[in-house]
């Protein structure tokens, strides 16, 4: 019995080294974060301010670019089908935040130095809340290593 443990555990051991985790764990932040953001166009925008969405051919082609690139690298490295799908998700939800937010951005303010330096505050004040959230999940995975289980 301890050998076909020993065996089964191999093998589930094999399995998880057939996966890029690094990349995985990459693809998983940018979508929870895409989604993240996403959900928060439509809970934080006030009700009069919805406009319609800008539909900028470029920012489609940008879209496209990356995905097929993407699925480009994952079919020359022969990854599993699932890493095609893992990418999709996030390419639809932050095409979908920066159109919509493209849209909220009024055209004759685009390009000023004020918008521009708001951006990297807006930018800025992201990173630090990304970075505080995974500072969080960190501290919180390894608070669970040293707890006894359950």
């Amino acid at each position: 019995m301890s050998f076909d443990l020993i065996n089964t555990t191999l093998e589930g051991l094999h399995y998880l080294q057939t996966y890029q985790r690094t990349l995985i764990r990459s693809i998983v932040t940018i979508a929870y974060t895409g989604w993240m953001a996403y959900a928060a166009l439509f809970v934080f925008r006030p009700l009069d301010a919805r406009q319609p969405i800008s539909n900028s051919p470029y920012l489609a082609y940008l879209a496209c670019s990356v995905l097929l690139g993407l699925w480009s690298v994952f079919a020359i490295e022969k990854a599993p089908w699932s890493y095609y799908i893992y990418v999709a998700f996030p390419t639809y939800f932050w095409h979908e935040v920066i159109s919509e937010v493209r849209s909220l951005v009024p055209k004759k303010k685009r390009f000023t130095a004020n918008t521009v330096g708001n951006i990297f505050l807006w930018l800025f004040r992201s990173v630090v809340v990304i970075g505080c959230l995974l500072a969080m999940v960190v501290c919180i995975s390894r608070l669970n290593a040293y707890l006894p289980p359950l």
